[in-house]
This record gives structure tokens, sequence and C-alpha cells, in this order.
């Protein structure tokens, strides 16, 4: 072989591994293929690889805020103020109705007085019950006087009394506020026994007329059996 042939083939040899080694270099510097995280179904941790390489922690837990602490509402002693002040002119309004000459006025005045059963309403009903003339109006008072959540000795008393009014519509609803009252009261209590004695006074006076005698009686039956 020529000197010349041997230079050929070498410098052949030459650029076949120059483009080589260039392709092999541009294979390196190409980007690697993206991986997939996959999550363990074991413990939920999150398996792709940090920038260390070890696997990625999992998140802290999330903590629920502390409940909102809950204020008290106290009540506006302004709004209690301006509730008492207009209870008050409630029952001034309905005692100068029932001192007008007009019955219709001293029934609408008796019931506004019941709407607003303060001591001061009471009093005044109790009055209209034992000495108003007009008989719609004291079994207006009776029934009115239905709404006082304590009577007193005094209301429990007229209410007694008026068993023996001579008009009848005035003793019914008189008894009808008697029996609510005794109802309400505890059984075997002071007010309960005292009512329940007075009611069986009257229901065996001949002072009281008879229908009257018979309606107490039935009160007295039905409470000494309640459940019939």
């Amino acid at each position: 072989m020529s000197i010349k042939r041997i230079l050929v083939l070498a410098l052949l040899l030459v650029a076949g591994a120059s483009m080589l080694f260039s392709f092999m270099g541009g294979n390196q510097d190409s980007p690697k293929p993206e991986v997939s995280a996959v999550e363990s179904p074991s413990n939920g941790l999150d398996s792709r690889p940090s920038e260390s390489g070890g696997p990625k922690p999992a998140p802290p837990p999330t903590v629920a805020p502390p409940a909102a602490e809950t204020i008290p509402v106290f009540p506006d002693p302004g709004v209690e103020e301006s509730d008492a002040q207009s209870e008050k002119e409630q029952v001034d309004a309905a005692l100068a109705q029932i001192s007008s000459n007009d019955p219709a006025q001293r029934i609408e005045g008796a019931e506004q007085l019941g709407a607003y059963p303060t001591k001061e309403a009471e009093t005044a009903l109790t009055q209209l019950l034992s000495s108003d003339s007009d008989p719609e109006v004291r079994s207006t008072a009776a029934q009115n006087l239905g709404y006082v959540e304590r009577p007193s000795d005094t209301t429990l008393g007229v209410l007694l009394n008026s068993l023996e009014d001579q008009n009848e519509e005035v003793r019914l609803s008189a008894l009808s506020t008697l029996e609510d009252f005794l109802l309400g009261s505890e059984e075997g209590s002071k007010r309960y026994t005292k009512l329940l004695t007075e009611l069986q006074s009257r229901a065996a006076s001949q002072t009281i007329p008879e229908e009257t005698r018979e309606a107490i009686n039935d009160v007295l039956q039905d409470q000494a059996n309640p459940t019939q």
C-alpha cells in the first residue's frame, strides 16, 4: 500500500471519530424525561423526589381554628326603662277611662288594665268589681282580675263576695277567675287550701243563688277528680 493511500485512510478515521464524539456529546445535553408522581396507597405520602433526591415530606396536618368565644348579651337598661314607661302610660290612660261616666269607656279601661296587670291595675279592677253600678263593668273587672299573677287577699275576698252579686253574669265571671286561681295554686299550699275552703263554704251558703252554688260544686268536683 502506498503512503498516499495510508494518509487518506487515516484522515477518514479521524473524521469519523470526530463525528461520533459530537453525536454522543449532544445526547448528554438533551433534557431528561419527566418522572410521574406516584402516590403511595399505604401512607398517602408524596413520593416525588425532592431536590435532595429523597421523597417529598407530607404537608403538616390542618388544625381547625378555635371556636369563636360567645359573648353574653345583657339586656339594655334603656330598653327596659322605655318598656316600663310605656306600661305606666298605658295604665294611666286606663285609669282615666274607668273614671268616665260612660260604661263603655269603663269597660274598655278595665280590659286595658287586664293587659297590664300591675299592682295599681289590680287595685283599680278590685274597686270596679266591688262598687261599679253597671253589672257589665263589674263582670269585665272580674274577668280581667284573672290576669293578675299573684292576687292579694283583698282581691280574693272581693271575688268571693261577688259570688253573691245580684247579677248572674258577674257571679259566674268571679267564679271563673277564682277557679283559675285555684288551678294555678300549688295543691296543699296556704292559698290553695284557703280558696278551697272558701268555695266549699259558699257552695253551702243559702245567700247565694242555687244555680251559682251548683256551678261552685262543679268546680269543687272537678278539683276533687282532676282526671275525669
